[in-house]
């Protein structure tokens, strides 16, 4: 795919084509061998430089946990996972797909979840967490997808990486 097909010229501008970037993020996110999905809810009013703030606070605590006061120098066993924005006018909550670090990962499902909904409670003040393994990794990416495509959310899906220092 070269560059130009993620760009649509029209009558009226210059828009990405969603269609073609939805087949590359399509292919990325299965390429991650993401294993896990959790909900993350505001139960409150919230913005999304907000939420973002938070959803980076939430990540640091994980990674914290998880690899200790160095985890920044170990950016490949950190948290990874894609973040979508859903309901952003009125229920706003987080789909982040994605991989736990290995401490984690470990545990039984029931013990992480309630060390992770912990961390976000701390986190947001109010919020609520739900986490599962994911079995059926092709329905889910098509559903992230469908989010980011149709909900209006193409500016605002997050990467982990994002949160990342480089050095």
């Amino acid at each position: 795919m070269r560059g130009q097909d993620l760009i649509l010229r029209g009558r009226y501008g210059v828009c990405l084509n969603t269609k073609h970037l939805g087949k590359q993020l399509e292919r990325f996110i299965l390429d991650q061998d993401y294993k896990h999905y959790t909900v993350l809810c505001f139960n409150r009013r919230m913005t999304m430089p907000m939420a973002r703030r938070i959803l980076s606070i939430y990540a640091m605590m994980v990674d914290k946990y998880c690899l200790g006061e160095s985890f920044a120098k170990r950016s490949d066993e950190r948290y990874s996972f894609i973040a979508v924005p859903e309901h952003v006018d009125s229920n706003f909550h987080w789909n982040l797909y994605g991989l736990l670090p290995q401490k984690l990962n470990d545990m039984n499902d029931n013990k992480a979840e309630v060390i992770l909904a912990e961390m976000f409670r701390r986190t947001s003040q109010s919020g609520t967490l739900s986490h599962e393994w994911v079995y059926d990794h092709f329905n889910l990416t098509s559903y992230i997808l469908k989010e980011i495509r149709i909900g209006g959310v193409m500016d605002n899906f997050v990467l982990s990486t994002e949160f990342h220092r480089q050095k």
